[in-house]
């Protein structure tokens, strides 16, 4: 990290010199440093604050009776400088002053020339000469082996009266490597999250070093062999420093597992060297915490600023696959972030990493925010200030509750936490990093892959960029954490003129209530675009990754409104769901479920609406169904044939097996109909893969069938097969079966 400098510099005729150390890879903050200019006859001198390689003016003015020296010049050099003779680092005759920069690519000792300009005649024994030609703002050699004389063999042939500089001075300073600064912002230490691991997790967080240090650097190279940049050679490692490098690094990755294999990663091999790295003590429990400020402004104008404190963990390996999850890869970084009001720093809402809310690449097609929690004993555990987080078993998906312990990804593999294994509080974490605006390096300059690349499409087993460049959901986190987090989709109304309708456009949401609100009743809509895995009924129900949480003034069950929300087809489609099957959901906090309302479906302007005397938290979805076919007996059969309109029905005849009646959301599917061309006329809808159902409306009970009429419409060529067979046997065409199907009874699993 940056050392703070602030100098000084005392010039007279005679001068001399500072010199301090400053880290590589930042310039040193050249507004904060004072420079003190003394002429001859006074001590006292105006004070300018230079930027490099620029001739300016001074703000300041010069001392009485030296206003014509009021231009100057600033030149950096590699090398030191001491008492007026040059330490052979450098040449001066051949090479010209460094560029100005923001940082310094290498470490090294480095020196700064400061100067004024007067045409004078040389000679008096102590000025020393600089060229005033425009091109040539460099300083020459015979300042510093020349001390005290102006002669120039290049300048005579110009004037013998050349320019010299009458104030001038050096700074010596030194770029040393970069160390890392313990977190010591009392907010960040003060809310930092409790993490609790699984306890068969494998992998703590750790420091981002000791995995670079023992991994191999490979260029991708696009289409053709991958490059291996440098090796996991312990003499002389791949750094932190060195892929911290304004070269372009997006097509890099560092392979920890099975390095000297491109493209290759070996589960067993990363466990094996995690833990070697844990027993020499080269791996650390480690966090990185930095703290920012974010705002945004919502649909009235109103302003809401943030402290965001970011804490990121970073894990060698995702062995989520070796615990029967999806997938494994190296290198993994998670987040859990802490909203805090800006003007009283009280904690407001906190955000985690988690699949398919921007946390795994593999989850890329379908990403959403994060899950975003108020800060609320109902939301999140919390013990004092610190918030808890539930880090599932090798994927280090992040949760605010343990709940059951199993959470949905949407992807048929779940996601376990446990609140048995270990538990990282404050104490444990053996370093706690902090980031800053500009360091480490590391942070804003390595663009590439924490982990093998593997090429796959999905990137499901390749390695994650860091913190400054995630974009798996649309969103880099570390640069914009409230649009990450979704904060900026809450909307606070208060009434100001009577009205009985509310439009949220943020939020995709529209409210009619019966009778005019009061002024000052306030509305606040929170859209969450997360992908839901809360609620002990999931297994039962498709939820769209969307839901609302909506709170008023207004007291529960005083009033009634018409609350309708949006609803995307495309994302409707992606969840293999039918517009005709959407109810909005409920969740029962008590009862921990999700439970359907009886909802209107407007397909012209892609809305649900319903009605409501209680304003909670809301979803859009589906039931699923379930097989009930084996509860059941049931007798199948065609019958008459109509040649005039080609249709053949079918009588289906249904009981249950016991004695408890099934009622309400049952529907009769037809399968495997054998006869191609063949399709059913009076089906109720089509399920969606397909399939033509008919919804049951009577009760199944025990003693007694249901009858269920089907009809077929018939290939026109069954036609002529039909007619065929009448003059074999007009007495029996009732009973001729030219096709045969299959029935499944489903049963709604949550109505």
């Amino acid at each position: 990290m940056k050392n703070k400098l602030t100098l000084i510099i005392f010039i007279f005729i005679s001068f001399f010199f500072f010199a301090d150390n400053i880290s590589a890879g930042a310039l040193p903050d050249w507004n904060n440093i004072d420079f003190i200019w003394n002429g001859v006859e006074i001590n006292e001198g105006g004070q300018y604050s230079f930027p490099l390689n620029e001739e300016k003016i001074s703000e300041y003015g010069w001392p009485e009776g030296y206003t014509e020296y009021q231009e100057f010049y600033a030149d950096i050099y590699k090398g030191t400088l001491h008492n007026g003779s040059l330490i052979k680092e450098h040449t001066l005759n051949a090479s010209f002053p460094l560029p100005q920069t923001d940082s310094f690519s290498e470490t090294g000792k480095y020196f700064i020339v400061i100067y004024t300009v007067e045409p004078f005649s040389c000679g008096t024994g102590f000025d020393v000469c600089i060229s005033s030609y425009p091109n040539h703002k460099k300083i020459q050699t015979e300042w510093f082996e020349k001390r005290g004389t102006c002669y120039s063999s290049w300048w005579s042939w110009w004037s013998s009266s050349p320019s010299c500089p009458k104030h001038w001075g050096i700074i010596n300073f030194e770029i040393t490597e970069a160390t890392d600064e313990p977190v010591t912002d009392p907010l960040l230490l003060k809310y930092e999250p409790i993490l609790y691991l699984h306890p068969d997790e494998n992998y703590k967080p750790m420091n981002a070093d000791a995995f670079v240090e023992h991994s191999f650097l490979w260029d991708d190279n696009g289409i053709m062999d991958d490059i291996l940049l440098k090796t996991g050679d312990a003499s002389d490692p791949v750094t932190l420093d060195y892929i911290a490098t304004s070269t372009n690094t997006s097509n890099w990755y560092l392979a920890f597992s099975d390095g000297a294999n491109p493209k290759s990663i070996n589960a067993s091999a990363a466990l094996v060297k995690y833990n070697e790295l844990l027993l020499n003590g080269a791996a650390t429990t480690t966090y990185y915490g930095y703290k920012t400020t974010d705002s945004y402004t919502d649909n009235d104008g109103q302003i809401y600023k943030f402290i965001v404190l970011q804490y990121w963990y970073f894990y060698a390996f995702n062995d989520w696959k070796e615990h029967n999850g999806f997938n494994n890869h190296e290198g993994d970084w998670e987040t859990v972030m802490v909203f805090l009001d800006k003007d009283t720093e009280e904690p407001k809402y906190v955000a985690y990493s988690a699949h398919h809310n921007d946390g795994d690449p593999s989850f890329n097609l379908k990403q959403y925010d994060s899950v975003r929690r108020s800060w609320n004993i109902d939301e999140i555990d919390i013990e004092g200030d610190q918030v808890k987080s539930y880090v599932s078993l090798g994927s280090h998906a992040n949760y605010p509750k343990n709940g059951s312990g199993i959470h949905q990804t949407g992807i048929k593999k779940d996601d376990l936490t446990s609140i048995e294994g270990n538990h990282l509080i404050s104490s444990i974490w053996r370093e706690k990093i902090g980031i800053s605006l500009d360091l480490p390096k590391w942070i804003y300059f390595y663009e590439g892959k924490w982990g093998a690349d593997k090429n796959d499409l999905f990137e499901e087993s390749s390695g994650p960029q860091g913190p400054n460049f995630i974009d798996i959901g649309g969103t880099i986190r570390f640069q914009n954490p409230i649009k990450w987090a979704g904060i900026d989709k809450i909307s606070k109304k208060t009434i100001s003129e009577p009205t009985d309708t509310l439009l949220f456009n943020n939020q995709s949401t529209m409210m009619k209530f019966d009778n005019i609100l009061n002024i000052g009743t306030t509305v606040l809509v929170d859209l969450h675009n997360e992908f839901i895995s809360f609620g002990e009924n999931l297994a039962d129900i498709t939820l769209l990754p969307n839901f609302w949480d909506i709170t008023s003034s207004i007291i529960n069950g005083t009033f009634s409104a018409e609350v309708s929300f949006n609803f995307n087809p495309d994302t409707i489609a992606d969840f293999s769901l039918k517009v005709d099957d959407l109810s909005v959901f409920i969740f029962d906090e008590i009862a921990n479920k999700w439970k359907a309302l009886p909802s209107m479906i407007d397909t012209d302007n892609d809305t649900i609406s319903f009605i409501t005397s209680h304003f909670s938290r809301y979803a859009i979805g589906a039931s699923n169904w379930k097989d009930i076919t084996d509860n059941l007996k049931i007798k199948k059969e065609l019958q008459k044939y109509n040649p005039k309109t080609n249709v053949r029905t079918a009588e289906v005849k249904i009981k249950t097996l016991h004695k408890e009646e099934l009622s309400s959301d049952l529907r009769l599917i037809i399968t495997n109909i054998d006869k191609e061309g063949v399709y059913m006329l009076n089906n109720t809808g089509t399920t969606t893969d397909g399939m033509p159902y008919i919804k049951i409306d009577a009760p199944l009970k025990k003693k007694k069938h249901i009858k269920i009429l089907l009809e077929f419409q018939l290939p026109i060529k069954e036609e002529k097969t039909k007619e065929k067979h009448k003059k074999e046997d007009k007495s029996d065409t009732h009973k001729f079966k030219k096709f045969e199907f299959d029935v499944v009874v489903q049963k709604k699993l949550e109505s």
